[in-house]
């Protein structure tokens, strides 16, 4: 009998692409499944959707959770879904990506061939809502089939989007015996990552099993100006220090380079508003 997997996506506001994005799910060739999907408090027809499409959902053989919450942020809505989670292996998506019907399939195949290896990520492709420009989600080729990721991902050079990774449910928890993740404006994934990365080597299917569309109103697309961005990077830089705490690795070490990273990021920021300032003044 194949393996219960757990599937968990926040949801907030994420009409009228929830709907691609929950066919594809009813249309994975893997079971058995369990959705948990939390509404971090959707002020559309998000969970009205939901509710309207319960059970068709269910006579697929997916076994379905449904949260609401009043609205807070991805991280809490995850910690809302951790405290059900029964699966073997537990992945995530956003609720307007869409998956490849053998997406969970192939990655649970990895797992059990793979004994040594706790997490695996596929690749994907992300989409330009603005422009169609297409491109693979990993970050360059020769990050790709890197198994030791961790300090790839504290740096930012390799990608952690959602979507793209399985794990061990039973090392998740090794890291997180409280079944709860730092809660942070900045999403959920670096801290579903980053502790069992610090334990584990990670494994790559390399073929694209993941559709994400960058949009212009996104969570991660929106131009807030300068103090907007700042505040963001900090976010960052606080999130992943407390993620330290979880991680087996020299923390001293990896909060220098969360520091530098910081220090660099803040520079590319001044750099590029020097930049704009510069063409206004020229137009």
């Amino acid at each position: 009998m194949n393996p219960l997997v757990t599937l968990i996506t926040p949801v907030y506001n994420a009409m009228p692409y929830f709907k691609d994005f929950i066919e594809s799910v009813e249309n994975q060739s893997y079971r058995p499944m369990q959705f948990i999907i939390v509404d971090d408090g959707s002020t559309d027809d998000s969970y009205d959707y939901l509710l309207q499409n319960k059970n068709r959902i269910e006579n697929s053989k997916i076994d379905l959770k449904i949260i609401k919450n009043e609205h807070e942020n991805q991280s809490a809505a995850v910690n809302s879904a951790l405290k059900y989670v029964s699966g073997e292996f537990i992945t995530w998506c956003d609720a307007d990506d869409v998956m490849t019907y053998d997406n969970i399939e192939k990655k649970v195949k990895y797992l059990l061939e793979h004994n040594d290896i706790d997490i695996v990520r596929n690749d994907g492709l992300l989409i330009d809502e603005s422009n169609k420009e297409k491109r693979r989600r990993s970050s360059f080729e020769n990050d790709r089939f890197t198994k030791n990721i961790f300090e790839d991902l504290i740096t930012d050079i390799t990608y952690c989007y959602s979507g793209c990774y399985m794990i061990r449910t039973s090392k998740f928890f090794e890291c997180y015996p409280k079944r709860e993740i730092p809660i942070s404006p900045c999403g959920q994934n670096l801290q579903l990552l980053l502790p069992v990365a610090s334990r584990s080597k990670c494994g790559f299917i390399d073929e694209i099993l993941h559709y994400y569309t960058r949009r212009k109103n996104g969570h991660s697309s929106k131009e807030n100006g300068y103090n907007g961005q700042l505040k963001r990077i900090k976010d960052f830089t606080k999130l992943k220090k407390e993620i330290l705490n979880y991680c087996e690795c020299d923390k001293k070490k990896y909060e220098k380079l969360i520091d530098d990273l910081e220090e660099k990021n803040k520079q590319r920021l001044l750099s590029e508003l020097i930049i704009k300032a510069r063409r206004n003044l020229k137009k």
